[in-house]
């Protein structure tokens, strides 16, 4: 059934032989990670709002990668700046006005979004309270979250051109007493990958949005045209659009 992409079935059945067992475990973790991904990669395609678009990404990436919170910064038009777009925090949505705004050029900023920009990747920082710049940048997620130290996880998005268009954030709590250690690879990748069909969701809807603001120009643009040449319309073009 997984060569026909069909993830309905009934899981393998556990085996008494250890080999056998550990294999069907693997099979079942691979079939439900598929489905789950196939199913949000739908939901994002089919998705023609794009502030819930946002939501929706933001909603999905933090439900399969067990994450505490999320938020995405898009590229201001000029590319000069990380503009906030959308967050959340667990299982609430979040003000994104509230977020900072990062310069892209600052190479020593405490920016997660930046930083991975400059390393055209994946980058993990660990949050610690203790530190005044890492607090002055991220002291309402200190907050929220309760906890001296967190992780952040932060990637590009990139477009099918492989130019960026934003970036995408994951706050991970760590605890009192464990370890700071990196995120396991195979949770990481699944989030490069969704994040990948992200991007390309979120590029279409900017297009789209770019394409009706050409229109509404080029109307706009023959509306006055028209007014311009002849005084009898009395400006009934420009009010008709």
């Amino acid at each position: 059934t997984i060569r026909r992409f069909d993830f309905s079935g009934p899981d393998p059945a556990r085996s008494m032989i250890r080999e056998v067992d550990r294999l069907a475990l693997a099979m079942t973790g691979m079939k439900h990670s598929l489905r789950r991904f196939l199913e949000i990669s739908g939901a994002l395609s089919a998705e023609r709002n794009f502030d819930q678009l946002l939501e929706l990404i933001l909603q999905e990436t933090i439900s399969v990668a067990e994450a505490s919170g999320g938020a995405i910064h898009l590229l201001s038009a000029d590319g000069q700046w990380l503009e906030p777009m959308a967050s959340r925090m667990r299982d609430e949505v979040g003000d994104s006005k509230s977020l900072h705004r990062w310069r892209v050029a600052e190479a020593d900023s405490p920016s997660a979004d930046v930083q991975a920009l400059h390393a055209d990747g994946t980058v993990q920082m660990v949050m610690n309270w203790h530190n005044p710049v890492q607090l002055a940048a991220y002291g309402r997620i200190f907050a929220r979250l309760k906890v001296a130290r967190f992780r952040l996880l932060a990637l590009p998005l990139k477009n099918r051109q492989n130019e960026v268009v934003g970036t995408l954030t994951l706050s991970f709590a760590v605890e009192e007493g464990e370890q700071e250690g990196r995120l396991s690879p195979s949770r990481v990748a699944f989030i490069e990958a969704l994040s990948g069909t992200a991007a390309v969701a979120i590029d279409n809807q900017m297009l789209l949005r770019a394409q009706k603001d050409l229109l509404e120009s080029f109307i706009q643009l023959v509306a006055g045209a028209i007014d311009a040449k002849s005084p009898y319309t009395g400006a009934h073009c420009q009010r008709v659009p």
